[in-house]
């Protein structure tokens, strides 16, 4: 059972610290011997755990996925009457992550940079997060907050495409500093044209101001990451 602990802690540190490297650096840029570095481990254990550089990476992947993906459901638990409310809030938790959270922004740069490298593997987030999109604007529809006639499959990739351009010109502008206002000036732009309310600048900044403590909230599997990066090198196999 020790044995086992040690290994789960090891894997853990390995991922933080790959996390930390792809965000800095890309996938084509790091080495294996930089995570292996970065996380103070022999390469031999690296390798032990990941075998190849595709397996570091889809294992960032994978952890960038499980932190999105509890914070959308910490946003669901709220049970809120609101499907466009729920919309926002998540993509702010989203921005506070990517812009705290070095394996979430890890995660999304591979999944956009390395697409020819990983395949499928960096697509599936964005499959994923658009079936999320579809379930929030089907409460959003349920709730009357949609015009007639909206093709919600349609309108969760145009979320979606969105949101990821906004993520990566505030990536490439301000180190994302600024993302979250330049979503808080883009759902209104948006939701114009679907939402039968009215979405104002005014009060998308409402909603997030209100919904504050939830967008700083740790989700349990980025305590987990910022768990294993506090905990230095990792212990010999």
């Amino acid at each position: 059972m020790a044995r086992q602990q040690r290994a789960i802690r090891t894997r853990a540190r390995i991922i933080a610290a790959a996390g930390e490297c792809f965000s800095e650096s890309g996938y084509r840029a790091t080495r294996v011997a930089d995570v292996a570095e970065r996380a103070g481990a022999a390469l031999g254990t690296l390798l032990f755990h990941f075998p190849a550089k595709t397996d570091i990476a889809n294992a960032v992947i994978e952890q960038q996925h499980r932190i999105v993906m509890e914070a959308a459901v910490a946003v669901d638990e709220m049970k809120s009457p609101s499907g466009i409310q729920d919309i926002i809030v998540v993509s702010a938790k989203l921005a506070n992550l990517i812009s705290t959270n070095p394996v979430v922004r890890a995660g999304l740069r591979l999944s956009t940079e390395s697409v020819e490298d990983l395949g499928i593997s960096s697509a599936q987030p964005y499959l994923d997060w658009t079936r999320q999109c579809i379930q929030l604007l089907e409460k959003a529809r349920a709730a009357g907050e949609l015009a007639e006639g909206v093709d919600l499959e349609h309108f969760a990739e145009v979320i979606n495409s969105a949101f990821t351009g906004t993520q990566f010109m505030s990536s490439a502008v301000s180190g994302s500093r600024d993302l979250p206002e330049r979503l808080a000036r883009m759902w209104p732009i948006l939701f114009s044209q679907v939402v039968k309310a009215e979405c104002t600048s005014e009060s998308v900044q409402r909603l997030l101001d209100d919904h504050s403590t939830l967008i700083d909230a740790e989700t349990p599997a980025e305590g987990e990451a910022a768990s294993a990066i506090e905990s230095g090198t990792v212990e010999a196999e």
